[in-house]
């Protein structure tokens, strides 16, 4: 199942995982730190947005910034809110717990296509409102859409909350957002963006494909694990089908993909924190398990223990509190998970578990992703939505290698639980079947209630137990070697062959093909005799009973107790002649 041996050359030394995770660590700062760095913006005297030939425009310092955390203003306040922000220092950007904000900004078309969309990249928001305003006069565009709208009365029913504009060119257009979105993360004002139609529509097809192949992947990996978890009972497979399922379930609802299909009107806010916490909790019951802690670090396995304690009591707190402090809690539960797995990565992989090595491939993206979940809400610079989609995929590769690494562990275990059979009903001396396999055989071909044309022969060696008294015990183990070789060599590979005791042997045969199922017998026998005398055992003899299925109504054990009474007649008949050769009961 593993090794514990630190002195095996195929094991990395305790210097690499340093050097691994100090490379995982560079590569995290990375992809960190040219995101802290906010977008330069100024406050006042905004230029309108031009769409010309851009297929996308982002509004991050192109837009006035309103805070409304008491809902105090309305689309009837917009006039006062465009002095507002004429005269206000507002900071353009949303603030960490976003609450409720106004954003305004000026647009004009200078390209010839009127059809744009408001593409918010974060499907986390709980209500937006868009009022489009010609500047010169003309009728107002208005659209919702968010969490708290039925999902099938949404403008566009697609992933994420998005709203047509239609943008007459040439035409100055005042825009209006009415943004609530009461937990975190926050919103990167370069997650929302004004996009072209056909811009969109590929972002979304983009979107989409990602989603469906990870959440399929995800889904069939939890299915797979089920079904092996029925058949060996192992806890490591019925946590990994866990992880994966609370995996896709949080995916499912954090994209609404359960509302846009089956529930429209459910707000799945709590189902989606209830996932996080239930994937937090089997990934540290799969890790524990799958990088043997118990056995190779037992302190921190009861760490682990511990750790997964805390998180099920969050699980259940969870419809308890309000959202935002479930949402930090789960955060610090995620954050210590990540450490714990780290930390038994490194002990497994310097205590030498093979496993380990995969497990902390999978184990990097996983890493580099939940690193970059856990940070987004404090860092309001990063880029949330591509992080969030960039996490689905590496979970979704990292799930992948891990099933990996989970079939590698399952197909070790076959192998060698494969291997301790065959060496169970294998006998040490000929490498015949032994009489356990004899035995299963028997049951096998009793539960089979088909006709068999089938000849039960029972062998035993004559005089063993007096070349054991005269030559030795050695000498007395090479003429049984020699009579079971001769065995195999002079049967086919369909033929049954078994060692059931010191001399005695139990050949099963298949004589359907064979014209003369005594003659062909005799011949064979005879050969084996001839060559095991021609190899120095000299007086080799074997008595010999022979029974056929429909002798007894097609039962084996008792076509068995017939040959072995036959073989016992023989053996007397022929003590009694003093003969030689082995004859055959007719």
């Amino acid at each position: 199942m593993m090794s514990t041996s630190r002195a095996t050359s195929c094991l990395p030394s305790p210097q690499q995982p340093s050097r691994a995770f100090g490379l995982l660590l560079g590569l995290l700062l990375g992809l960190v730190l040219p995101l802290l760095v906010p977008p330069n913006a100024d406050a006042h005297a905004l230029a309108p947005l031009n769409l010309n030939a851009q297929e996308s425009l982002s509004l991050a310092g192109r837009v006035h910034v309103i805070a409304d955390p008491e809902h105090r203003f309305t689309p009837a306040d917009l006039p006062t809110l465009w002095q507002m922000a004429q005269t206000r220092q507002d900071a353009p950007r949303l603030s960490y717990e976003v609450g409720r904000h106004v954003l305004l900004f000026e647009v004009i078309n200078t390209a010839p296509d009127p059809h744009y969309v408001l593409s918010f990249l974060l499907p986390t928001l709980q209500r937006v409102e868009l009022i489009a305003r010609p500047l010169h006069g003309g009728t107002p565009q208005m659209h919702s859409s968010g969490r708290s709208i039925h999902a099938h009365e949404r403008a566009l029913p697609v992933i994420g909350h998005n709203l047509p504009l239609v943008l007459n060119p040439g035409e100055p257009y005042r825009v209006a957002l009415f943004i609530e979105s009461p937990q975190p993360p926050s919103i990167n004002l370069r997650e929302i963006e004004i996009q072209s139609l056909p811009s969109f529509n590929r972002h979304v097809l983009r979107l989409q494909i990602v989603l469906l192949l990870s959440l399929g992947a995800l889904l069939a990996l939890a299915l797979h694990s089920l079904s092996l978890w029925t058949r060996v009972r192992e806890r490591i497979y019925l946590y990994f089908a866990g992880y994966t399922l609370a995996s896709t379930l949080l995916w499912l609802t954090q994209y609404e993909v359960l509302r846009l299909l089956w529930l429209p009107a459910t707000n799945t806010d709590q189902l989606n924190l209830s996932a996080n916490n239930a994937m937090v909790l089997c990934v540290l019951l799969f890790s524990r398990e799958f990088l043997h802690l118990h056995q190779v670090a037992p302190r921190l396995g009861r760490i682990f223990d511990i750790a997964a304690i805390v998180v099920a009591l969050l699980l259940a707190l969870n419809p308890l509190v309000d959202y935002a402090t479930a949402y930090h809690l789960q955060a610090s539960a995620a954050g210590m998970a990540l450490a714990l797995m780290a930390l038994g990565t490194w002990q497994s992989w310097r205590a030498g578990v093979l496993a380990a090595r995969l497990f902390t491939l999978a184990f990097s993206l996983l890493f580099i992703s939940a690193s970059l979940t856990i940070v987004d809400p404090l860092l309001p610079a990063l880029p949330t939505a591509t992080l969030r989609l960039a996490t689905l995929t590496s979970t979704a590769m990292g799930m992948l290698i891990m099933a990996y690494a989970v079939a590698e562990r399952m197909h070790q275990l076959q192998g060698r639980a494969s291997w301790a059979e065959r060496l169970a009903r294998t006998d040490g001396l000929t490498g015949l079947r032994n009489r356990a396999a004899f035995d299963a055989d028997i049951a096998a071909l009793i539960a089979d209630e088909r006709p068999r044309d089938l000849l039960v022969v029972f062998c035993d060696v004559d005089g063993l137990k007096r070349i054991n008294d005269d030559l030795g015990h050695r000498r007395g183990d090479e003429l049984l070697e020699g009579f079971a070789r001769e065995l195999r060599r002079g049967f086919r590979e369909v033929d049954h062959i078994y060692r059931i005791g010191g001399d005695e042997f139990v050949l099963l045969l298949f004589v359907a093909s064979a014209p003369d199922p005594q003659g062909w017998l005799q011949e064979r026998l005879a050969s084996a005799l001839q060559n095991l005398r021609a190899a120095g055992f000299a007086s080799a003899d074997v008595s010999v009973g022979v029974a056929h299925l429909h002798e007894v109504d097609g039962n084996p054990a008792d076509a068995l107790a017939l040959a072995d009474s036959r073989m016992y007649h023989a053996k007397k008949s022929k003590k009694r002649a003093d003969s030689t050769p082995a004859r055959l009961p007719v």
